[in-house]
């Protein structure tokens, strides 16, 4: 090792060419060591490798657990990418594999924004250049031999050709997800748009909201059927809509149609049964969820 083995008190080599490394217990030169304010000699006492491997490791044991998913899930947002905190630190993002004591944020000096911005700026017009040279000769529904179905092209489905392939479960939840999100910035429009996050407008990430549609199935219900139907009605092969339980006629204004999109006023009907309903609604039902719902707030 060139010069004389020294061990410390736990009992690994450490001298001045290198240590051992507490994990794989390999000796190693110093550059294979990150650097740490922490330690006397500078170094971390893990090697670069399985610094890695343990980082890895925690963010898989972070992103998988369940509980940990539910206590992210239920975090107050109130902060954006680029907030400036007093002692000059900016916000970068939320992220469940983030420290909880920091509300699973994670803040950055203003140095490291600025080129984390430069960065996500070049990637941007990279991907986006990469993106309008695609040939979009796939259509919507297309089945691949393993029985993924094509959705569409998406500039965040770079590694996969900007392809945008799911099975049909999520194919089906997806097509969902576009109408209800299309359906809701329509409704919207009327009174100068969305202003606020879809799952702030229904009270649900996306996936509550599913498991909450799918709780309210009557018998027949799934995600293969729903939509609208060609000709007469065929209760054969019925058709469930997304019903507001107190219809958005019934309001005119921008606060009052979005407190109608919330979950609780939300729920899947047969086709037939929503179109004999109509816009019947009873005022007193309707003002009293309104005054339900701007109490919540």
């Amino acid at each position: 090792m060139g010069t004389e083995e020294k061990r410390n008190r736990y009992g690994y080599i450490v001298n001045d060419d290198g240590r051992e490394c507490t994990v794989c217990g390999i000796f190693k030169s110093w550059h294979f060591f990150g650097k740490s304010k922490n330690q006397k000699n500078g170094y971390n006492y893990l090697c670069k490798d399985c610094s890695k491997q343990r980082q890895k490791e925690l963010y898989l044991e972070r992103r998988n657990c369940p509980e940990r998913l539910e206590r992210f899930n239920n975090i107050v947002r109130e902060y954006k990418f680029g907030d400036v905190r007093e002692d000059g630190m900016v916000f970068f993002s939320y992220c469940v594999t983030f420290s909880e004591k920091n509300n699973f944020g994670k803040w950055i000096s203003k140095e490291n924004y600025e080129n984390k911005v430069e960065i996500r700026k070049a990637g941007d017009i990279r991907r986006r250049e990469e993106y309008n040279k695609v040939k979009r000769v796939l259509k919507r529904g297309k089945i691949r031999d393993d029985g993924k179905i094509f959705f569409g092209y998406s500039q965040t489905y770079a590694s996969t050709g900007f392809e945008k392939w799911m099975d049909k479960h999520e194919f089906e939840i997806s097509l969902f997800n576009e109408c209800s999100a299309n359906y809701l910035l329509k409704s919207l429009s009327d009174y100068g748009g969305k202003d606020e996050r879809t799952m702030e407008i229904i009270g649900l990430p996306n996936d509550e909201f599913i498991d909450y549609i799918e709780s309210l199935f009557e018998d027949g219900m799934n995600w293969s059927n729903r939509g609208m139907w060609k000709g007469e009605w065929d209760p054969e092969n019925p058709k469930w809509h997304l019903d507001h339980i107190i219809p958005l006629s019934s309001v005119d204004n921008l606060e009052d149609t979005k407190h109608l999109w919330h979950y609780t006023n939300l729920r899947p009907m047969w086709g037939i049964e929503n179109l004999s309903k109509g816009k019947k609604h009873l005022e007193e039902e309707r003002d009293a969820f309104l005054a339900k719902r701007k109490a919540a707030k």
